[in-house]
């Protein structure tokens, strides 16, 4: 039994069941203290979904599995294990478990389990006027086109004459001190505005302006011909009188060359020819010199970004206003500005404390230091009232450092709540449910301490990672432990052509050997980056193997994609000027109109003056908005976005135009229909769904061809927290390095550009660079721990040991982990091995070419479909009652629990929702029609009492459908559906039912009842139940 306050650690090394620890910690929680006092926190979606299925499955099995399966008995008694609650035994825990499941049905809402990102999304939401945002705020969950708009509104030149000045200083810099050859500054001015502003969100603070750098061309000139009058004057002198003064043939030719490099530096005007490697040559003097000049460059290379991206976030910050919306990667970072600012947190967080005492936290070595400072006084006030701090993680598995990522944190956030928890304790779970014995004794040793010394000997970090790989040690606690396969193949690599072919002879043998005992889908390879993953997944598919890519490309972010997308919210709400200003600038309509870039500027600037831009464009350029916008613009409100978004594409030739991006568009239509066939079928559903949608929302994500028979290639980030019946772990050394480094100067954090060069002129630089060194070289570290215990049966690890990355590579081979040899497997082709290794059939369709839409099997058929009903569209009655009709749906889903419904209080949520929705219409009609539903007591009933609006529920499949509202009483569930019309009445049946088939299946116990109510018809038709 455990006593409040109190706080619980959980080390979880990888497979030993954290999700399930978590889950029973959760259940018995529940137990004590109801569903509301309880918030679990996860860090993605998929970890949040998993996490409430987790829990009800629990609750299940102890409520209702038949005890003679013992899955039940078995549930009881790892609950009974973790008790909390005084008193309970075998009998109790079903009857508690029965009363939480029905619990958590009647009051879902207090069912807390969310990410973290969520959760604060939320809080700013309770607290938006408290915070500094808009009312009524829109959450928008990619900034990144917001971004390029600004930046291209600065570098197009048609901002402010300051703007034009900085632009103009930020060329200079380019220039002189970053030495850029290339003429494409937009694309560098994107790439590190956006790179600078990520690291104001992780850090949750702006950077400010170094200290020391070079504040204009000629300061950066003029040090640099200091440095060269000391080689001319001081250095060259000195070497040639030691050259003349010595006999000795070797010092004679170690100071010849040392001159030579100092002329070479001399006659380039470059101090870093001389290479650091001389340094200590060079008198103090011009040591201290160099040393200097490398410093102040260091800090110059960010200035002029970071004084750009203050213009872009002051633009960022005009936007905001004027559209009302704010960047979900800002939430956190406000949370904390406004805690800072006031001393005080959000009343949000006294409303939630007085309810929520109790947290549990997955995943915690993945805690930002941000989302912790936020988060922190919630937790505080819960353990200082009577609560309890749960967390669960594993230091090895901190791998999200490039994200704000502080494993520290792990040991650190427990110490800081001495003060008021005395009972504090931690458990480590040693057992592996994952992987085979031969595959968990192989890792044991791989990592093992005297293994280790190997890689990490004569570290800085050395005490600290030895301390978090102290208890690496794991029991194998399979069912069937025996038989799994470990082995290492390390080999070297001259560069990085040869790396790549090493790697394919030394591996393609093994996997054929492989997939005859296995089959592909059973198969997973691991690797460092998304090159490799479609490397891999190349030479996987020369050799006549299928493989399933986990590489996507969010269509969110695709160019082509997101102008489509501007233009359609021009077109659900025409006074957004944003949105159209950005389909102006887009390549789509410059190619549809015949200008250029330049001209597309220069009308936008014509523009910026105009309360509402789309009457000033039309006025301005009437051919153009009679041929590109005024079909569509007449449309808007009575095509459904597939249909509309279809002949947008032959309209204005994107196909044709952008061949490149196809896919993307054909993966966009996809997704509209798949939206339409939940019934999402207007354009507001679509854009509403786009704007709020999760970042990793797979709706989203253009992938490979999906093969259930595929062998899988994934990054070890994305393989986090899964398992494979086989692995290949592939690590390979990074080539790519980050010169960005986030550097403290006197309390003010800035940015420096850092490389080997400059580290090596500069002792203070060298520090830095080391250090950074290092803890990238503790993430690549966690990265093979990770990639190594994803197998579930077979191991298979390739190292490559290279200059770069001898020190990981002498952890294979060695008699803790030994390099075993695979067995021979005949070379051939992949189609001549027995097993499950297989040729892709010659019957293979080929891959359609990127042509016209119409060539594309299915497609074209689909985006040339009639649309039904399109004569009804001639009648401006018909099309008027239905938007009436959308427009009553709106008010409706505003009502909740009203008690009484008087006329007062029905013209008030009119006028409420004509205002959100800019409804034009006549609002006695809409009232009038109001009434008239309002007149059947059903309809009464169903808004006076509580319920819930727009009711999500999700399928067997995953699909997610939603209700327009849901009322629950004493034994029965009612659906009720709103209908602004429409002939297909047995499809609104067909679809009602399949809500009350969804319900029932969730295993509520109550009658479930659904009904159709036609807007416009003043009608209810019961659909069955």
């Amino acid at each position: 039994m455990e006593k409040f306050p109190h706080i619980h650690v959980v080390d979880a090394s990888a497979g030993s069941g954290k999700t399930e620890k978590l889950a029973l910690r959760a259940v018995n929680l529940i137990f004590a203290k109801g569903i509301r006092e309880m918030l679990a926190i996860t860090f993605t979606n998929d970890a949040t979904r998993e996490m409430r299925q987790r829990i009800l499955e629990t609750l299940k099995k102890a409520a209702l599995e038949d005890g003679d399966s013992g899955k039940g008995e078995k549930v009881i008694g790892e609950i009974l294990k973790e008790k909390i609650k005084d008193g309970l035994n075998a009998g109790k825990v079903k009857k508690e478990a029965a009363l939480a499941i029905d619990g958590i049905l009647r009051n879902y809402l207090d069912f807390r389990v969310s990410t973290i990102d969520s959760f604060v999304n939320r809080v700013c939401a309770a607290s938006a006027l408290e915070i500094g945002f808009p009312p009524r705020y829109e959450v928008v969950m990619d900034a990144q086109p917001y971004i390029e708009y600004a930046v291209d509104y600065l570098v197009s030149g048609i901002g402010s004459r300051e703007d034009a000045r900085e632009f103009g200083k930020f060329i200079e810099s380019y220039l002189t001190i970053e030495d850029q050859k290339s003429w494409n500054p937009r694309d560098i001015i994107l790439k590190n505005v956006t790179e600078l502003r990520k690291r104001e969100g992780i850090l949750g603070s702006s950077l400010q302006l170094p200290e020391h750098g070079f504040g204009t061309k000629g300061e950066f000139e003029k040090a640099k011909k200091a440095i060269m009058e000391t080689f001319e004057t001081k250095e060259i002198p000195r070497f040639e009188s030691e050259f003349k003064g010595t006999e000795d043939k070797k010092e004679k030719a170690r100071i010849e060359k040392l001159t030579e490099k100092v002329r070479d530096a001399l006659n380039e005007g470059d101090p870093g020819k001389l290479k650091d490697r001389k340094m200590d040559e060079l008198l103090p003097a011009t040591q201290k010199a160099l040393s200097d000049f490398y410093y102040r460059l260091s800090s110059s290379r960010y200035s002029e970004y970071l004084k750009m991206l203050d213009r872009v976030k002051a633009e960022l910050e005009s936007i905001r206003h004027k559209e009302s919306i704010v960047f979900v990667d800002e939430l956190n970072t406000e949370v904390r500005k406004f805690i800072a600012r006031e001393g005080i947190v959000p009343q949000i967080y006294c409303m939630l404390g007085e309810t929520i005492r109790h947290y549990l936290i997955d995943e915690f070595q993945d805690t930002s230091d941000l989302q912790w400072d936020n988060f922190r006084p919630l937790i505080e006030n819960g353990l200082s009232e009577g609560g309890s701090l749960f967390y669960v993680g594993d230091r090895k598995q901190a791998i999200f450092r490039f994200r704000g990522g502080n494993p520290r944190l792990f040991s650190e956030a427990r110490e800081s709540f001495r003060d008021i928890v005395e009972d504090i304790s931690e458990q480590r779970l040693e057992e592996n449910y994952r992987s085979k014995k031969e595959i968990v004794e192989a890792n044991n040793g791989f990592f093992s301490g005297q293994n280790l010394k190997k890689a990490i000997e004569g570290k800085k970090l050395e005490k600290e990672i030895e301390e978090v790989y102290r208890d690496v040690k794991q029991e194998a606690a399979r069912e069937d432990p025996d038989g799994g396969i470990f082995s290492a193949v390390r080999f070297k690599a001259a560069n990085k052509e040869d790396l790549y072919e090493k790697l394919k002879a030394v591996l393609l043998p093994v996997l054929k050997g492989t997939l005859k005992k296995h089959k592909p889908e059973e198969v997973a390879f691991l690797v460092m980056s998304n090159e490799e993953t479609e490397i891999l997944t190349a030479w996987l598919s020369e050799q006549g193997f299928q493989a399933e890519s986990q590489v996507t490309m969010d269509i969110r972010k695709n160019r082509v994609t997101q102008e489509i997308i501007s233009f359609l919210k021009f077109l659900g709400s025409p006074a957004d000027n944003f949105s159209l200003s950005s389909f102006l600038s887009g390549d789509i309509f410059r190619r549809a109109a015949g200008i250029t870039r330049e001209e597309s500027y220069a009308r936008l600037n014509a523009l910026k003056d105009e309360r509402i831009y789309y009457t000033a464009f039309r006025k301005t350029y009437p051919a153009e908005w009679k041929t590109c916008f005024e079909h569509f613009f007449k449309k808007a409100g009575f095509l459904p976005p597939y249909d509309l978004v279809s002949e947008f594409l032959k309209v204005y030739n994107v196909l044709q135009n952008f061949p490149g991006s196809e896919s993307f568009v054909m993966r966009l239509l996809e997704f509209i229909n798949q939206l339409e066939k939940k019934g999402e079928n207007s354009l507001r559903a679509l854009l509403d769904y786009w704007v709020s949608s999760d970042e990793d929302d797979d709706s989203f994500q253009l992938v490979l061809p999906s093969c259930p028979d595929a062998i899988k290639v994934k990054t070890i980030f994305k393989a986090k927290g899964l398992g494979f019946p086989v692995v290949f772990m592939v690590f390979l050394p990074h080539t790519v390095r980050d010169n960005s480094f986030l550097a403290e100067e006197n309390g003010r954090m800035t940015m420096k550009y850092i490389t080997k060069e400059y580290a090596g002129f500069c002792p203070g630089l060298r520090e830095e660079y080391e250090a950074e060194t290092e803890r990238k070289f503790f993430d690549e570290f966690n990265e093979l721990y990770v990639g190594m215990t994803r197998a579930k049966d077979e191991l298979r690890a390739f190292i490559c040991e290279t200059h770069q990355s001898n020190e990981l590579a002498a952890l294979a081979g060695t008699e803790q982990a030994p390099a075993a040899v695979p067995a021979t497997v005949a070379e051939g082709p992949a189609e001549n091995q027995e097993g499950y290794a297989r040729k892709k059939p010659a019957s293979d369709a080929p891959a359609v070419p990127a042509e016209r839409i119409k060539d594309t099997p299915g497609w074209g058929r689909r985006i040339s479909r009639r649309v039904s009903g399109t004569e009804a569209f001639k009648d401006p009655g018909v099309m008027e009652r239905k938007k009436r009709g959308e427009f009553i749906h709106g008010v409706l889903s505003s009502i909740n629990g009203a008690g009484e419904i008087t006329r007062e209080f029905m013209d008030e949520k009119l006028k409420a929702a004509a205002e959100r929705q800019r409804y034009a219409g006549d609002l006695k009609e809409a009232g009038s029609v109001l009434a008239g539903l309002f007149r059947d007591e059903r309809v009464r009933k169903w808004f006076s009492a509580k319920g819930e609006n727009e009711k999500e529920v999700v399928s067997g499949k995953g699909e997610t459908f939603r209700m327009d509202r849901v009322v629950c009483s004493e034994g029965l569930v009612e659906i009720i559906d709103f209908k602004s019309g429409g002939a297909d009445k047995e499809k609104h049946l067909e679809q009602v039912r399949n809500y009350i088939r969804l319900v029932s299946e969730a295993g509520s116990g109550r009658t479930v009842k659904g009904y159709i109510v036609y807007i416009e018809e003043n009608r209810v038709v019961e659909a069955g139940g």
